[in-house]
This record gives structure tokens, sequence and C-alpha cells, in this order.
């Protein structure tokens, strides 16, 4: 049986890094998506930035106000995404 060397075991925790990073991302666009399609999000959306864990967007409603919203979640049986917004204080949910 071959064994590790730590060559290989930096290289795949690397490797398992690069991955997470590249989900990460993803999950962002798809987010902005869903929030582009359900939520009448004008061109105003601005671009994402990750803040620790917290995920900031600012988007514009018919109003023309900015709503900020942070702190997002999946539901693992529906699939919605759960938003929680920063100046409103509200929870939103997707229709998807």
């Amino acid at each position: 049986m071959p064994r590790r060397t730590k060559n290989t075991s930096v290289s795949s925790k690397t490797k398992s890094l690069e991955n997470k990073i590249a989900n990460l991302e993803a999950e962002q666009l798809q987010l902005v998506d869903v929030l582009r399609s359900n939520y009448i999000i004008s061109t105003k959306l601005s671009r994402m930035t990750a803040e620790r864990n917290t995920f900031r967007v600012k988007v514009a409603n018919l109003e023309d106000e900015v709503i900020e919203l942070r702190r997002w979640k999946r539901e693992k049986e529906s699939g919605k995404i759960i938003i929680e917004s920063v100046s409103t204080n509200q929870t939103l949910t997707t229709l998807i």
C-alpha cells in the first residue's frame, strides 16, 4: 500500500479548498439570479460582497428604495431561499 506524502496531502487540501470556493461563487451567482427573478429587481442590483458568512446585496424595489439584504439560507426540503433584510428587518422568501 503506497504511503501518502506531504505534497499529496497538501495538494488534495488545496484542491478541496478551491472546490469550496467555486461552490460558494456559484451559490452567490444563483442567489443573484433568484433575487432578480423573484423580487422585481431593477438593473440597480449591485455586486454582492462577502463579509465573513454574510452576503450583502443592494436591491431597488418598486418604490426605488434600496434594501440591503444579509444572511440567507436555502431550505433543504423546498429549495427556497430565505433572506433577511438589514434595513427593514424583514425576512423574505423566494417563490422558487
